[in-house]
């Protein structure tokens, strides 16, 4: 898939989510493993943001900074939510540092990044969002597994760069949205979805993509 859409366009940029880690456990390799193998098949216009791989990049006169960022299960029952309902406790291979710990390593990460950077137009890119107000609750409900769909150890970001990062793009939770969060930065999410849900499907989910954004 990569490969097909890194032949449509000039330059592309990438973040890996939590289903490019799902041989793990299978290959018994670890996290890093992964990484390694996927940067060094990766296409050669494709530039990944991750902390293995790239902080940053310039695309004409915008800076894009990214990475994964994992989710934190901050809900005191998170963890037990996730533990029995996510193909993630079970497929991934976690080694020495969990879900939570590694959310907190991408945060201080793309903080990081994002204070290096002298450019005015900011693109952040990660695969799990900064923020609550991302999870529709009309449609999965309040509940403690919506924290793992969410990464709040970011938010801070959001208030730090609020006049510098011109859009936020996540994925991860599978609900279309294009909106100004609380700390006044625009966030969006375009997610395709899983193809078995989008072929022979009679109620396939949105997609409004290839989705074009000016900043």
């Amino acid at each position: 898939c990569l490969k097909e859409i890194a032949a449509k366009y000039q330059q592309v940029a990438v973040c890996f989510g939590n289903h490019d880690f799902y041989s793990t456990w299978r290959l018994t390799v670890t996290q890093e493993d992964a990484i390694a193998h996927m940067i060094e098949a990766a296409p050669k216009n494709v530039i990944i943001l991750d902390p293995l791989a790239n902080q940053s990049f310039m695309m004409d006169d915008v800076r894009f900074v990214g990475c994964n960022g994992w989710y934190n299960l901050d809900d005191p029952l998170g963890e037990h939510a996730w533990l029995t309902r996510m193909n993630d406790a079970r497929l991934i291979t976690w080694a020495d540092a969990g879900p939570v710990q590694r959310a907190q390593l991408h945060a201080d990460w793309l903080a990081d990044g994002l204070r290096k950077v002298e450019e005015d137009r900011i693109v952040v890119m990660t695969h799990v969002a900064p923020t609550k107000e991302t999870i529709d609750t009309a449609r999965y409900g309040d509940v403690p597994f919506n924290s793992a769909y969410v990464n709040t150890f970011m938010r801070p970001l959001l208030t730090e760069f609020k006049d510098r990062i011109k859009v936020w793009c996540y994925g991860h939770n599978h609900t279309p949205k294009d909106f100004i969060c609380q700390e006044g930065v625009r966030l969006v999410s375009e997610p395709r979805g899983y193809r078995n849900r989008r072929e022979g499907s009679d109620n396939p989910p949105p997609f409004d993509g290839p989705k074009l954004i000016e900043v």
